[in-house]
């Protein structure tokens, strides 16, 4: 059973949420590894195996909503962009980073 958009949005928020300009992120936790966190992804949400490591780090995006989700070591982020402008913008940002990452 996947969770909504606006349940992840809950469990990614149990921490600061931090207003950026054009995006929100929300941070959270979970015990649970990716494996068993992966059926709580809601429909829409597309793994990006060339961001993620293994069960370390995991990313998935999804346009339809403007997000990009990262599960890191139990730790939790929900990016959430203002507009599709916003989240193409914060998609080259985030390839840059994970590609500067990996050397």
């Amino acid at each position: 059973m996947s969770l909504s958009f606006s349940k992840l949005m809950e469990l990614a928020e149990q921490g600061d949420i931090e207003h950026r300009t054009g995006s929100v992120i929300y941070r959270g936790l979970t015990f649970r590894t990716p494996r068993e966190f992966l059926h709580f992804i809601p429909e829409g949400f597309k793994l990006m195996s060339r961001w993620s490591c293994g069960e370390l780090r995991v990313v998935w995006i999804s346009a339809k909503d403007r997000a990009i989700f990262t599960y890191c070591e139990g730790d939790l982020v929900l990016e959430v962009y203002d507009d599709a402008e916003e989240f193409r913008s914060g998609m080259k940002r985030t390839e840059k980073y994970y590609e500067e990452l990996e050397g």
